[in-house]
């Protein structure tokens, strides 16, 4: 059984003068293996570090770092977990072996019976 706790609600805007702005949603999937979905941008470190610890959690107890897609405030804080197998897109890495993975909808990256990503986390009860 997995349970999903959303850090940070992300957002997309632009405001009245032009300027975009977006930091995406922070996610924490606690369960067999704790998966930390989208880490932020690299100055959502020490909230991702005190969102883990809110929880119990240090980030050597993070198996699996998933990111959406390779922008910056997506894949800001992957150094926080060495020890996490990471993916990006079809990229998966751990330990800094990297091999490439067909993901897509009728071939996911497994992480276990439960939980699977294609082209975003999808939890299967």
């Amino acid at each position: 059984m997995y349970r999903y706790v959303c850090i940070r609600p992300g957002y997309a805007r632009t405001s009245a003068d032009g300027i975009f702005t977006a930091e995406c949603s922070i996610s924490l999937i606690l369960g067999t293996f704790n998966i930390l979905f989208d880490p932020g941008s690299p100055w959502d470190g020490p909230l991702v570090t005190k969102m883990l610890s809110d929880h119990g959690l240090k980030s050597s107890d993070i198996a699996f770092v998933v990111c959406s897609h390779p922008h910056i405030d997506h894949v800001g804080n992957l150094n926080l977990f060495p020890d996490a197998t990471i993916v990006v897109g079809t990229e998966v890495t751990k330990h800094g072996e990297l091999y490439r993975h067909p993901i897509s909808y009728t071939h996911p990256f497994r992480i276990d019976d439960k939980v699977r990503d294609a082209s975003s986390l999808r939890t299967v009860y």
